[in-house]
């Protein structure tokens, strides 16, 4: 089993199903072709694969993106590593909403990785909301504080 979702897990931001040697032997971002199936020649017969894809993210000089997967049985107490996760976690997102990402000249990709912000933060609401607890106002705050920055990073794909 593999879990894509949940309280410490990183969310894929796409899953591919696909033949395995046609997902090996592509780059990054297979796309699939609803006309195939797993078995087609001249690929292996009935040898399916995933693939879970991550989006780039632009990271500050000597820092690291810690990815979570989770292989194995289901824990509905979820699979956070420290205390203060949550409270990390929105931090890391302001500072991807407001930096300006100028190290992405591909509009594509840095909207791939506006998009995986955006995603992130739902999830962070989302678990908020289904604890039942009321949300503190500085928690409110933070979470308007990074939707401005992307509001205002968003400028930028109009143009």
């Amino acid at each position: 089993q593999s879990i894509t979702k949940g309280k410490g897990i990183t969310t894929p931001d796409s899953i591919v199903f696909a033949n395995w040697k046609r997902l090996n032997d592509s780059s990054w971002s297979y796309e699939t072709n609803m006309s195939r199936n797993f078995s087609l020649l001249p690929y292996s017969i009935n040898d399916s694969a995933v693939c879970q894809y991550y989006n780039p993210e632009v990271l500050d000089p000597n820092k690291t993106r810690k990815i979570v997967i989770v292989l194995g049985k289901y824990d509905p107490n979820g699979y956070d590593i420290s205390n203060d996760s949550k409270k990390r976690d929105l931090t890391n997102l302001l500072k991807k909403a407001v930096s300006s990402e100028g190290n992405i000249s591909d509009m594509y990709l840095s909207a791939q990785a506006d998009l995986s912000t955006v995603n992130t933060l739902l999830d962070q609401i989302n678990d908020s909301v289904k604890s039942y607890k009321n949300i503190s106002g500085e928690k409110i705050d933070f979470i308007e504080e990074i939707l401005n920055g992307l509001k205002e990073k968003s400028k930028k794909y109009s143009q």
